[in-house]
């Protein structure tokens, strides 16, 4: 974890060298984790897992009929909260 005091001191620099072993490095304020920075390509990999996995969820939905084709049921189940549709 690097301080945001040595952050403030060392700069981009302390991050860079971190990078090199590590795919994410945590920015700690107060002793606490308040930021985690990674490399671009790191980032961009993440975005794609994402995308997959809420693409399969959408698969899966439609696969088990979690799904509505009308305009008027979809506004009914947000009023109802479920999210389901």
């Amino acid at each position: 974890m690097i301080t945001a005091n040595e952050l403030k001191i060392n700069g981009i620099k302390s991050i860079e060298e971190q990078l090199k072993d590590q795919r994410e490095v945590a920015i700690g304020i107060q002793g606490k984790v308040k930021y985690v920075v990674t490399t671009l390509e790191q980032y961009e990999q993440m975005r794609v897992a994402e995308l997959e996995m809420a693409y399969q969820q959408v698969i899966e939905d439609v696969k088990t009929g979690r799904v509505t084709t009308s305009l008027d049921d979809h506004f009914i189940e947000i009023d109802k909260g479920t999210g389901n549709a």
